[in-house]
Order: structure tokens, then sequence, then C-alpha cells
């Protein structure tokens, strides 16, 4: 009966997949749900299935906070000795970031709360608080290392859906 029911189990939606891979992937560098939680401004339910892959058809806005903090993570992590620093930093208040009612946001709160456009501040942001590299210590990028993710369906995806939300 058990395999009776395992079989006729939902499988993701694309949308899901996408996100679902992504939240994996946040996961080192928050290896706690507390955390993620915070980051998310989930509670730690909505975190454990989605750890758990329980996750078929999610709310778009929960998809889109996925992949953004998931965004967010890989751009930062340039800046950071490791993956626990990008946690930290994402979840630390910071005095710059003003919400209405609310000086000393975290970066999740300002994800959370502008989405797409708390993204790009957030990223050009971390390029100008972080110290600049000489321009001798800079090494070419060859033709052949710039690749465009253009070709990839998950980002695709992403954009389409960040274009709507525009």
């Amino acid at each position: 009966m058990r395999e009776l029911r395992d079989s006729r189990r939902r499988r993701p939606s694309n949308h899901a997949a996408a996100a679902l891979k992504a939240f994996g992937e946040i996961r080192h560098y928050f290896p706690h749900d507390t955390t993620v939680a915070e980051a998310l401004d989930w509670d730690i339910a909505t975190v454990a299935a989605w750890r758990a892959g329980d996750v078929v058809r999610p709310q778009k806005a929960k998809v889109v906070q996925v992949l953004l903090l998931h965004e967010l993570c890989e751009e930062a992590r340039a800046y950071f000795d490791d993956d626990a620093d990008v946690a930290r930093w994402i979840t630390a208040p910071l005095p710059n970031l003003v919400l209405p009612a609310r000086r000393g946001a975290t970066p999740a709160m300002w994800l959370n709360a502008y989405k797409k456009a708390g993204l790009d501040e957030l990223t050009r942001g971390l390029v100008e608080w972080m110290p600049k590299i000489p321009e001798s210590d800079l090494e070419p990028v060859s033709d052949g290392a710039a690749t465009s993710h253009s070709d990839d369906p998950a980002v695709r995806e992403f954009e389409r859906m960040l274009a709507e939300l525009s």
C-alpha cells in the first residue's frame, strides 16, 4: 500500500525544482534551519519542508525569495573568507540599511522588502564597500572565460519571474 502512495506522489513543478536546487545551495551558507528561517522570514516548519524537498507547488513569492537569497549568497561569497561569513553578513543589522520605522535592517530584510532592486543595491554596495584591488593585481579575463547563463533554463525562468514583478 505504501508503494502505491509513493508512486502517486506528485513531482515538483519546474519552478519548484529550480527553487529547491537553489535552496539546497543556500544550505551551504546557512547550516541551521533557524538562520535560514531568519533570512527568509519564514517559520521553521516551512524551512523544514523545503529542506526535506516536500515542496511540490510553492508559492511564487517563496520561489522568488529563495532565488534572490541564493543570488545574494553567491554574489557576496567573493567578498568573504568562508560561507559562514556570508550568512553572518546577511543576517547582521547594518546601520546604513533603513527600512520604514527600522534603522539597521539586515541585508536579508532589505532583500525581502525590495526584491530584485534590493539585490541590485546590496551587490552594488558590496563592490563599493570592499577594498579596491590595485589594477596591477588584476588579471585579464580571457575571451572564453566569460560565459552567458542565458542558455540555463533556470536562469531564464528566474529572469522571467523577476520581470513579472516589475
